[in-house]
């Protein structure tokens, strides 16, 4: 059980720590940005992430990713609290991501970009959680047969 966690706990840690992330205030008409140093020979997909706090309907925010030739990568309006998407990393370089507040009222906005997580990072979180599952059962399992046997010997 205690392997599956720390696998589990491991694999969280691995994806965070190549994640560049910023938490800010977001003013009406105000907007922030974040970089990080991408490379397609590490990964060729790249990945952001917004969390608004307090998200209500009638805000509006806007979200563009920009290559290191500050080409537009990506550009999406964000109509919900929690958001993913992805995008190709073409070349080396600092890809920017850029937040701007469009709403009516001051946003609370955390938001982070970095690698997607490979298909080994999947496979790592999924084993982690098998076997913390399993060590879970082997001690429901461990109880019931110590129940079990401490009722026989206190019967003779």
């Amino acid at each position: 059980m205690i392997v599956g966690i720390g696998l589990s706990v491991y694999d969280v840690f691995s994806i965070v720590m190549d994640l560049s992330t910023q938490e800010k205030q977001l003013g009406i008409g105000m907007s922030m940005e974040i970089s990080k140093v991408l490379d397609p020979t590490i990964n060729e997909n790249g990945a952001y992430v917004l969390q608004i706090i307090d998200f209500k309907e009638e805000n509006s925010l806007g979200v563009s990713v920009y290559d290191p030739s500050d080409q537009l990568v990506v550009s999406k309006s964000i109509e919900k609290s929690s958001f993913q998407d992805s995008f190709k990393i073409s070349t080396n370089g600092i890809y920017k991501l850029k937040v701007e507040n469009n709403g009516e009222r001051e946003l609370e906005v955390v938001a982070a970009i970095g690698y997607f997580p490979k298909d080994e990072s999947y496979i790592m979180s999924k084993f982690g959680v098998v076997i913390t599952i399993a060590g879970l059962i082997c001690l429901a399992v461990g109880i019931v047969c110590f129940i079990k046997s401490r009722g026989r010997s206190d019967a003779n």
